[in-house]
């Protein structure tokens, strides 16, 4: 019996000192020197009867687009448009993610997915739970359903490209058929973590299940970091790490701080087998990296690939069971759920 106690206590020891938690960042992304445009991104071709160019010769407004008061009046048909998307995939875990970017068409390769952060904006400090030092977004694209571009002519007549797009909606209860949005799916129940920025008061954030469109409430949605950046301490607050309390309108507020960004940490508690997308209807939030942490309370961790495969498994009284056994296992000094 003395044995099997020391066999559990040993491997237990390993579990702290080696599990590792597998966290997917954006500073492990890579980018083209000479394009900058990002490597390990995919690039897509998305048409939808709703994308199209409307002809320099059509008036979008009724006084001209550059006058006081203009009321939009938006063409219903053009040039059909084709748009490039940019698609990144990646894991941590049992989590994937699927992150679609749609830049306006105007833009270049590189701006579908750029690298910001660093400095102050880096999670880096001794709060964060995980360390950041980079975010990714795109340089522009809202999610909508909708895509009309048009020339816009200024009052001594030069030419602008503009952007008129139906914006998304969750009443819409529907997928954006274009723009910025983030999808995971988790093979196990538990907690993901997000690692965002989200640019200033008005960048809604909303957070669902996709196939029932099922809303997370704004209660389940606040985030703890920091505002404007993670060195500034505001209002006589201790320190400037905070949370931030999500709104009824899905907003984010903190009481005596106004348009400022914030970047931080959001919970979110996710079912087994589904898939959660996560957007801003009139903004492109970023993403430093995500985790996810079991309902079991053990972390998934990295696998250790130099670990023998065929190594035995105990259970946690310290016996050694089959392939076949159900539960919390040890093998190679670490916890797995088999």
């Amino acid at each position: 019996m003395k044995k099997i106690f020391t066999l559990v206590a040993t491997a237990l020891v390993a579990v702290g000192v080696n599990a590792q938690t597998e966290v997917w960042k954006a500073d492990n992304l890579t980018f083209d020197e000479t394009t900058k445009v990002c490597n390990e991104a995919t690039k897509q071709v998305l048409t939808n009867e709703n994308f199209f160019t409307v002809s320099k010769d059509s008036k979008i407004y009724d006084k001209g687009t550059y006058e006081a008061g203009a009321t939009a009046v938006v063409p219903s048909d053009g040039t059909p448009l084709s748009l490039n998307t940019y698609i990144l995939e990646g894991t941590a875990g049992p989590v994937s993610m699927h992150a679609v970017s749609t830049p306006n068409d105007d833009a270049s390769e590189n701006e579908g997915w750029q690298l910001g952060g660093g400095g102050n904006n880096a999670l880096n400090t001794e709060a964060c739970t995980q360390q950041f030092e980079k975010y990714i977004k795109p340089k522009n694209g809202n999610p909508s359903m909708s895509y009309k571009s048009f020339t816009e002519y200024n009052s001594d007549g030069g030419e602008t490209f503009r952007v008129y797009e139906d914006l998304w909606t969750p009443e819409l209860n529907a997928m954006p058929n274009k723009g910025l949005y983030y999808e995971f799916t988790s093979t196990e129940a538990g907690k993901l973590k997000l690692a965002l920025i989200v640019w200033r008061p008005g960048n809604k954030i909303y957070f669902f299940e996709k196939s029932t469109f099922t809303q997370f409430t704004p209660d389940k949605l606040s985030i703890e970091g920091y505002n404007n950046n993670n060195k500034v301490i505001l209002n006589g607050r201790e320190t400037a790490y905070t949370t931030f309390t999500m709104t009824d309108n899905h907003d984010y507020a903190q009481e005596g701080v106004q348009g400022k960004q914030i970047f931080g940490y959001m919970t979110l508690d996710v079912e087994k087998d589904k898939t959660y997308v996560l957007l801003s209807p009139n903004g492109q939030p970023g993403l430093y990296g995500f985790w996810f942490e079991s309902s079991t309370g053990i972390t998934a961790v990295a696998a250790d690939k130099a670990a023998d495969a065929n190594a035995p498994i105990y259970n946690l009284a310290g016996q050694k069971v089959g392939k076949s056994y159900k539960g919390i296992v040890i093998k190679n000094g670490k916890k797995y759920i088999q």
